[in-house]
């Protein structure tokens, strides 16, 4: 039985895996939860964009993504957001990879993102 659960846990692939190959990274993530809807998708090609509507407030960003240790970077090329009391700057641009998911904090929530 315990062989049988390590085969099945080095089968299964581990987003929290530092050594992570940012190949395994790409692809579309959803970072909804109550009251919010957000949308992230990592392109081959090292684009990233990414959506979120949190109340009336919406907010879009793309750009250059590259993977770092436990770490999505974001090189935010464009920004835009409807929340008049922005700075036109997207904040904080890295998502930890932790418990299979990317993580940013953006506003007063902790954003989620599981891969689709």
């Amino acid at each position: 039985m315990r062989a049988l659960l390590i085969a099945v846990a080095l089968a299964t692939p581990a987003l929290a895996a530092p050594e992570q190959h940012p190949a395994r990274l790409v692809g579309d993530y959803d970072g909804g939860q109550m009251e919010m809807a957000a949308a992230l998708e990592l392109t081959r090609d090292g684009h990233f964009r990414y959506a979120l509507s949190y109340g009336a407030l919406d907010e879009i960003a793309a750009g250059q993504w590259t993977a770092e240790k436990d770490s999505v970077v974001l090189s935010v090329e464009r920004y835009e957001c409807n929340d008049p009391s922005s700075d036109g700057k997207f904040g904080p641009s890295v998502l930890k990879i932790e418990d299979g998911a990317l993580t940013i904090p953006r506003y007063d929530r902790l954003v989620r993102f599981r891969k689709q």
